[in-house]
């Protein structure tokens, strides 16, 4: 930059121009200054130093080329940041704005003129006359009728109008937007909206920590944010929209946390007994502009209009945000199939992501293939469900637990199990100790769902929990460390599946932090051969069944696949039930139930039927499943059943009946009843992790008390401390209670996302009829 005035038409240019800021609010924000300014005795100043907190030793390190500074000020003269022309370069990182030293991070409150302050006001439909009357009384001044925008201009200085302003704006109910940056802040209040700037998106709050960098207490926002927060304010979170992968990841976790706080301190500042979500979070695609004012000036104000009305609740926000995967993706394709995944030798954490039915199962075991018979490489296939052990011990060409004889003999290669049974007590009993020295390979399909089970499930894994988590943590350790891998599967794997399990080795091996999972992501979607889903809701399920009736009756030919969440007789929409109903109806067709029952009696036609459902299903025309079958199991007929008809009263979590509807691979059309809300529910039922934790601390809860006992959670803190497996426990909880509230939208939701095609929803009842 040759001269101040070139900086000065640079800087006016990037405000004004680029991000769409009055140019009366960047000339009251915004002054450009020189590195060296001589008064007219001869007296030198250095106003960058100044503003800085510099000494000139510092500021002669950056040689004798002149430099200019933007010096970007608050409406009471503090310095928030300044911008040079010359930037300075710390380990080959240039710093784009510079932050006062030896004072602590402060906010960005604007200067703004009277016409500003009026278009806050017109936004939010507050009469000009009650502004006008604020700001005399706010400096004791008599107030007249005919006072004009030209008089309270005359009358007061910028400074003192943003003194009353932004005192109007505490002590009112007026919505804030909270924003990195003063250029984003000051393109907002251009348009009327109240924003306030961080220079970062950590400095709304603080963490206590020690000398090494260590957190020792609670995390509490800044005094001034606090002094915003009441039981009402609206609270807009407003950062950039990113596409790197860690950038999102980072602004995400501080958003966590401010986010969390702010909704706490309203809570306590109101003594509201339930759970308070003043806080709303903004975002939009990055292709539409990084910063909220790159968003205005290439889409309008009116775009941002848009967003800001169907932005989420912080709750929602938080629970759509967990269950996304935004680790950087190593590889991608878009595939039918997911085939040869070229896995480099160096990839130890290997996370996989595709729809369901495009074979990731697969193709790990193909990657594995030549581990398995090796006598100093043992694998590892964990699971939630012994039935889909079974099946995943015939894909990998491993022994399933259950058949390893008591002498262990079959289990030198490794073996399949449930993960109930990674304890000492489990027969035969498991120690990863036992493989110390061998090269380890893990494999955790469906990787989501094997993770809630480990935290809530109420099976046999709920005795020895605290054992199995320490074992799976020294095992998954061991894989990492040494010339092993892990692989981690799902259709829907998420930041927090892969962080539990990878936190989970770590400690075990805390050195293991570093390490950066290999992505591999499977975009296709069945756009050409979806499922045509039938959706019926309403109270009962009553007009599904009389569909499913007249279904039968005028296709003779018909093969249907029944799936339901009950097999109880006792209850009207269980297997039994159904079954029952069915054969006196039909007692032409071939008609099997399959439920836990069944499965394990010798002499019902059903008994091991899920060890290969595939050529099971070939002799049936109507097979009624329990939820025994909602994952794990694949049904690769094609052309045999005609229809699936499933009902789900939300017994299990909505992911869970999504995977049940998939078991079969033909795309025919699917006819679902759903409950509009689910009758099971985590804990308390909140959506809130911290509420739901709370919630149970209490309770005679063997998880909560289980790990709490064994140092593996803390329920004193609401961020940060609270541990692993505690936190990801109510993180899962608090998405099947929410997802639960709206089980029809959950749902159905999925399958779109899936690719599939939803027909407008069936609510008919028998009334109707």
């Amino acid at each position: 930059m040759n001269s101040l005035q070139e900086f000065e038409q640079k800087t006016y240019k990037e405000w004004v121009e680029q991000s769409g800021i009055d140019p009366d609010l960047y000339r009251l924000n915004v002054e450009c200054v020189p590195d060296e300014m001589q008064g007219y005795g001869g007296d030198v100043s250095r106003p960058i130093e100044d503003a800085l907190n510099w000494n000139p030793s510092r500021w002669s390190l950056k040689g004798k080329q002149r430099n200019y500074g933007a010096i970007i000020s608050s409406y009471d003269g503090s310095v928030f940041q300044v911008k040079l022309s010359k930037p300075v370069t710390k380990d080959g990182k240039t710093r784009k704005y510079e932050t006062p030293l030896g004072t602590s991070t402060k906010l960005f409150y604007a200067t703004i003129t009277f016409n500003t302050w009026l278009k806050v006001t017109k936004r939010q439909n507050v009469h000009c006359d009650t502004v006008s009357t604020f700001l005399y009384k706010y400096y004791s001044k008599n107030y007249y009728q005919d006072l004009t925008t030209e008089n309270v201009t005359t009358e007061f200085s910028p400074a003192q109008i943003s003194a009353a302003f932004w005192e109007w704006v505490r002590v009112n109910n007026i919505p804030i937007k909270w924003c990195e940056g003063a250029k984003k802040a000051c393109c907002l209040l251009s348009n009327g909206y109240v924003a306030i700037a961080f220079s970062g998106v950590s400095n709304g709050y603080r963490t206590p920590k020690d000398i090494l960098g260590n957190k020792i207490g609670k995390s509490y926002l800044v005094e001034d944010v606090v002094k915003f927060v009441n039981g009402d304010r609206i609270h807009g979170i407003c950062y950039d929209s990113d596409t790197k992968a860690k950038t999102i990841q980072g602004v995400n976790a501080n958003t966590k946390a401010f986010g969390s706080l702010i909704n706490a301190k309203a809570k306590e500042v109101s003594k509201s007994k339930h759970d308070v979500d003043v806080v709303r979070v903004l975002s939009w695609e990055p292709e539409l502009g990084k910063g909220v004012d790159d968003l205005i000036v290439a889409n309008g104000i009116e775009t941002f209009e848009a967003i800001d009305k169907t932005s989420k609740s912080y709750t929602v926000w938080k629970l759509e945000t967990e269950r996304k995967l935004t680790h950087p993706v190593s590889l991608a394709v878009c595939r039918r199939y997911l085939g040869e995944m070229n896995i480099p030798k160096w990839a130890r954490l290997i996370v996989i992501k595709a729809a369901m039915n495009t074979g990731k199962t697969y193709s790990i075991a193909n990657a594995v293939e030549d581990n398995i018979g090796d006598h100093n490489h043992v694998t590892f296939v964990i699971t939630h469900r012994d039935n889909l052990a079974v099946e995943l011990g015939n894909r990998f060409g491993l022994i399933h637990r259950k058949d390893i004889s008591s002498d262990n003999e079959g289990s030198l290669f490794g073996y399949v199990m449930c993960a109930d049974s990674a304890h000492s007590k489990a027969d035969p009993s498991f120690n990863p100790d036992d493989y110390a020295g061998k090269t380890i390979t893990v494999i955790i399909d469906e990787c989501e769902s094997v993770a809630w089970h480990i935290l809530g499930s109420d099976t046999d894994i709920k005795k020895n929990r605290v054992e199995v988590l320490e074992n799976l943590s020294k095992l998954l350790a061991m894989a990492l460390s040494g010339d092993g891998q892990v692989f981690l599967a799902d259709a829907h794997v998420s930041d927090r599946s892969v962080n539990f399990f990878h936190q989970l080795a770590c400690q075990s091996k805390p050195e293991l932090i570093e390490m950066e999972p290999f992505v591999i992501a499977n975009s296709f979607k069945f756009t050409d051969t979806p499922w045509r889903v039938h959706p019926f809701s309403s109270k009962v399920p009553s007009f599904w069944k009389k569909r499913l009736d007249t279904y039968l009756e005028h296709k003779p030919d018909a093969k249907t696949l029944i799936q339901v969440e009950s097999q109880k007789i006792h209850s009207k929409w269980s297997t039994q039930t159904i079954e029952k109903d069915l054969k006196a109806k039909f007692p032409d067709k071939q008609i099997v139930r399959v439920d836990s029952d069944t499965v394990k009696i010798p002499d019902h036609p059903a008994y091991k039927a899920h060890q290969n459902f595939t050529e099971f299903c070939k002799n049936w025309d109507i097979v009624i499943c329990s939820n025994v079958l909602e994952s794990g199991v694949s049904i690769d007929l094609k052309g045999h059943f005609t229809s699936v008809w499933a009902c789900i009263w939300g017994v299990s979590s909505p992911r869970q009946a999504n995977q049940m509807l998939a078991r079969l691979r033909d795309p025919v059309d699917r006819y679902v009843w759903i409950n509009p809300r689910a009758i099971n529910h985590v804990g308390n039922g909140s959506d809130n992790a911290y509420a739901l934790l709370k919630s149970t601390e209490n309770q005679t809860n063997a998880t909560i008390k289980a790990l709490q006992q064994n140092g593996l959670g803390d329920l004193e803190t609401e961020d940060g401390c609270l541990n692993l497996a505690l936190k990801t426990w109510a993180s899962y909880g608090a998405e099947i209670n929410h997802d639960g509230r709206n089980l029809v939208v959950s749902i159905l939701g999925n399958i779109k996302a899936d690719g599939h095609t939803v027909l407008e929803i069936d609510n008919k009842t028998d009334k109707d009829k």
